[in-house]
């Protein structure tokens, strides 16, 4: 039978199997962070100050939706690897397609309740105020 695990204990744990497991994390951040930047230089050369300070706004919200989806999927991961370790490969294919769907749903909640409230304070669909 091949190995499966990649730290047998925790005196094998070595940084260049650690790096294994940083080095990605660490890039998409990094580029997550770069596109950022990168997308308010242009968005304020070209588009104006206003347009940067819609996405300066709204970037926290993205960021919360983000965050909701990284915790359902990490631990619908978690709970499906104990499934598939188990050997119970069904019950791991339902975890994870429940925790799929919950991360959908609130975040299709999070999203509805902040379209209710941008709503209820008069911000409509065009980026404008109502002045009605």
């Amino acid at each position: 039978m091949e190995k499966l695990l990649i730290f047998d204990s925790a005196k094998e744990v070595r940084f260049g199997k650690l790096l294994k497991f940083i080095i990605p994390t660490y890039l998409t951040a990094l580029f997550n962070t770069v596109y950022t930047i990168v997308d308010g230089i242009f968005v304020s050369s070209y588009v104006g100050t206003n347009a940067l300070a819609a996405i300066n706004i709204v970037y926290p919200i993205v960021n919360i939706l983000t965050g909701i989806a990284l915790a359902f999927a990490t631990g619908g991961s978690a709970l499906a690897a104990l499934h598939i370790g188990g050997e119970r490969k069904e019950e791991a294919n339902r975890t994870f397609s429940v925790s799929m769907l919950l991360s959908l749903l609130v975040g299709c909640g999070v999203s509805a309740l902040i379209w209710i409230t941008s709503c209820a304070i008069g911000i409509t669909g065009r980026g404008t105020i109502n002045d009605e």
